[in-house]
């Protein structure tokens, strides 16, 4: 009697997680312009627009301004393609964006957005080679709340993250009385 109590718990707790779980097609990443992931469940619609542009691997040459860091998974064996900017659309709302998401995110080559209740993240996959790694970006409808860096140890586009390198925490401050 209690082993079938707690094998229907399971199996409902399985159907339940199962069930709420949204996610969008896998998409490619452009390496030069713009490219659109989105996600809808019954309680949110999601949109990422992610903006990359091409560097070249004579970048020192042709210097312009624009690009104030350099992300350590752009290798420059050739040239390579950095993420200018990242917007995350909550219901028509825009999210605000750390900087330092953007800081390392080089090479972008897939995107996935999945909705887990009141959680959702974005998925993406990144850099070339040994610099491979995936990054999963946490959020919820006000804020990103958490960014991921995984190396991709499979070396596969599973986006089954094996060993995690980085991983930084966004808290909400309020200032003032």
């Amino acid at each position: 009697m209690r082993y079938g109590l707690i094998m229907f718990i399971c199996l409902y707790m399985l159907f339940v997680l199962t069930v709420n779980v949204k996610a969008s097609k896998n998409i490619d990443v452009a390496s030069s312009g713009e490219s659109v992931v989105t996600a809808k469940s019954a309680k949110y619609n999601i949109r990422v627009i992610i903006k990359t542009r091409r560097v070249e691997k004579n970048f020192e040459e042709t210097w312009d301004k624009k690009l104030h860091f350099v992300p350590s998974t752009c290798t420059f064996l050739s040239s390579c393609s950095i993420v200018n900017k990242i917007e995350i659309i909550v219901n028509g709302k825009k999210i605000f964006i750390p900087h330092s998401l953007l800081s390392d995110l080089a090479a972008v080559t897939t995107a996935e957005v999945r909705i887990y209740g009141e959680h959702m993240m974005l998925l993406l996959e990144a850099g070339d080679a040994s610099e491979a790694v995936f990054v999963k970006i946490e959020f919820d409808p006000e804020r990103v709340t958490k960014m991921s860096i995984f190396a991709n140890m499979a070396g596969d586009d599973s986006m089954a993250a094996d060993l995690l390198l980085q991983e930084t925490t966004y808290h909400l401050v309020h200032l003032g009385s």
